[in-house]
């Protein structure tokens, strides 16, 4: 089983795309966990994502820079 961190900043409908090629009927299976952190978007990208049980959304209240996410979503894998 493998986690899954992606951060996101105003992706539009790239991050639904990408998450959407994660969860194939295929992979699904083997992912443990996506963890999308949301570095403070304005075009509510993050929010379009559906809910799933295997999907946590951290949402940034400032833009906090792709290293800094990177470690956030990293300190929830297991």
């Amino acid at each position: 089983m493998i986690d899954i961190v992606i951060v996101n900043w105003n992706s539009g409908n790239l991050l639904a795309k990408c998450v959407g090629s994660i969860f194939t009927e295929k992979n699904y299976p083997l992912v443990n966990k996506i963890i999308i952190v949301d570095n403070h978007s304005s075009d509510e990208s993050a929010t379009q994502i559906n809910n799933d049980e295997k999907i946590t959304k951290l949402l940034n209240e400032e833009n906090t820079g792709f290293s800094k996410a990177c470690n956030q979503g990293f300190r929830l894998c297991t």
